[in-house]
């Protein structure tokens, strides 16, 4: 069996008044184009209600993409991104720049909402 080429795992936090500038990024620069404008999507805030302060992604990227999006985040396309890297198979932990996550140990969505003390909101969309 070959195996996949899309090895890490990434989860970031960005200000909602970066989620413009990011989304824009992302439909720019990564495969997907216009299907992109969405990556940064999950709404969040620090009581789980409306407004979000913040938005979120949880995706798998190659190498490749991986480099170009360290490149982007260097070049301020992300501001106040916070991002953590996985090991898309074990989902341990190998990377972040927030400073306070715990290299080296399984992490999860929840993990990278309570590191950052966040809850998602929950958007009543009339269904």
């Amino acid at each position: 069996m070959r195996e996949s080429r899309w090895q890490i795992r990434v989860m970031a936090i960005i200000p909602a008044d970066g989620q413009r500038s990011a989304n824009t990024a992302h439909t720019l620069h990564w495969p997907g184009g216009d299907a992109e404008i969405a990556t940064f999507g999950v709404p969040l805030s620090p009581t789980g209600m409306e407004p979000a302060t913040h938005y979120g992604t949880a995706t798998s990227v190659t190498k490749s993409l991986w480099a170009a999006w360290r490149e982007l985040m260097a070049d301020s396309r992300y501001p106040g991104v916070v991002w953590y890297r996985l090991d898309r198979n074990s989902v341990t932990l190998l990377e972040t720049n927030s400073g306070t996550a715990p290299v080296g140990e399984r992490w999860t969505w929840q993990d990278t909402l309570d590191d950052l003390g966040l809850k998602r909101v929950e958007v009543d969309n009339g269904l």
